[in-house]
């Protein structure tokens, strides 16, 4: 799935006009991009965590060459799946799905048995 196959999934889920959907992804990202620099995480419960990890000094080798290379340490991001991601993707689950509401600033997340849903007031447990 490419972006604007994603813009047009979020616009189908959330009954957005594709402009807004793009909006509200590039937002999302954007968003991401300029914290997780700052060593901020961004915490998805259920979803997952973007964060920025460090990558340690190393020697490398010129593939053309074989000659050693010093590889200087670096700062990279990193994105650590949640639980219910980790489970829709080994399919444990046939019910689990996740939708984002950008505007309404709402997670919702369900496993079948379980549904919990965020917002920015108050997180508050339904049944799915």
């Amino acid at each position: 799935m490419n972006k604007s196959e994603l813009i047009e999934a979020i616009a189908r889920e959330t009954e957005l006009s594709k402009a807004a959907a793009g909006h509200a992804l590039d937002a999302a990202l954007s968003t991401i991009v300029k914290v997780v620099p700052k060593k901020e995480d961004v915490q998805l419960i259920g979803f997952g965590t973007f964060k920025a990890g460090k990558r340690a000094a190393r020697t490398g080798k010129n593939p053309r060459t074989g000659e050693k290379l010093k590889i200087a340490a670096a700062t990279v991001p990193k994105f650590s799946a949640g639980a219910g991601f980790k489970t829709a993707v080994n399919k444990k689950t046939d019910l689990m799905h996740f939708e984002v509401a950008a505007l309404g600033g709402r997670f919702h997340w369900c496993d079948g048995k379980t549904s919990m849903s965020w917002s920015r007031e108050e997180p508050e447990q339904l049944e799915c």
